[in-house]
């Protein structure tokens, strides 16, 4: 009797790599080397499996989760590139989040989720401002107020602020056709930053541009 081919039976029978299809229409030719590496090869990625399941226990989808949203992570790119893969991180950070909210990982989630934020917020002052050098003024008005909708808390607020007072006076002065609406806009804009940051020396700036309209 061949015990070696009876051990290999059975280790591919209980780790189950074997589908059975075998085992009604038996081959002999089936054992041979180059089956043999395949047969191993499958039977170790199967314990190895069940090694992980079983010191990892419960932890183990968990786990899973937490390295899937690691490898997104990581695969994040500079805030001037393309940012699909960051925001495909903070969709599985977030969805761990709610799948394991007592997780031991939430603190470092967190950490991460931040940084992955604040590549986000970078990125879209970065469009804007652009724009706004690009002397796009529409375009730029557009994304600044888009930005202040989804980072209403950022370091960037001021700086926005202001030029979109700088946007809304460049547009009232260019735009004879909606005049009246394009001078409300920079009032609007004007006091809501005199109000915000009553102390900043842009003020004066701005004070200029707001005695030309009320003319």
């Amino acid at each position: 009797m061949n015990y070696t081919k009876i051990i290999f039976l059975w280790l591919f029978l209980i780790t189950g790599c074997y589908n059975g299809k075998h085992l009604s229409n038996w081959d002999p030719t089936f054992y041979n080397k180059k089956n043999e590496i395949s047969i191993l090869e499958n039977i170790f990625r199967k314990l190895n499996l069940f090694s992980k399941k079983k010191y990892l226990g419960n932890n183990y989808e968990e786990n899973e989760s937490f390295k899937r949203g690691l490898n997104y992570y990581f695969k994040s790119l500079n805030f001037d590139l393309d940012q699909k893969t960051t925001r495909e991180a903070i969709e599985n950070l977030n969805k761990f989040i709610k799948e394991y909210p007592n997780s031991s990982k939430i603190e470092e989630i967190n950490e991460i989720l931040n940084k992955l934020s604040k590549k986000l917020e970078k990125k879209d002052y970065y469009i804007a401002n652009t724009y706004f050098f690009m002397k796009k003024y529409q375009s730029s008005l557009i994304y600044f107020q888009d930005f202040l909708n989804n980072f209403p808390k950022s370091n960037f607020k001021e700086d926005v602020l202001y030029k979109i007072c700088l946007i809304t006076y460049k547009l009232s002065i260019n735009n004879n056709k909606n005049k009246k609406n394009q001078i409300l806009n920079f009032l609007k804009a004007y006091y809501r930053y005199v109000k915000s940051y009553p102390n900043s020396p842009n003020i004066k700036k701005l004070k200029i541009f707001y005695e030309k309209l009320l003319k």
